[in-house]
């Protein structure tokens, strides 16, 4: 039957420890790593969250200007006025 294997433990020096002060900046330390890694996450989430938003609103963009051009054809909208005009080629050369 095979040995279980167990965790190796860090050795002990001599049973010594860092002083209060050091521990307390390692903690400090390793919770402003662990809430800026959070952060992050959040703002990844956020990210993700705005860009399916943007596809969406990009596609009833599309959506709209297909049914404008089946409509009015080729042609350019000026979206403060409303104002078309056409965008058929220049053949004045």
């Amino acid at each position: 039957m095979a040995k279980k294997k167990t965790k190796k433990e860090m050795p002990v020096i001599g049973g010594k420890f860092i002083t209060n002060d050091e521990l307390t900046s390692v903690k400090a330390a390793v919770e402003a790593v662990n809430r800026l890694q959070m952060q992050v996450g959040g703002i990844e989430l956020q990210k993700h969250d705005l860009m399916h938003t943007m596809k969406m609103k990009t596609d009833v963009l599309e959506a709209v200007q297909k049914t404008l051009e089946e409509k009015y054809g080729d042609v350019s909208i000026d979206i403060v006025t409303g104002e078309m005009k056409d965008n058929a080629p220049d053949t004045k050369n």
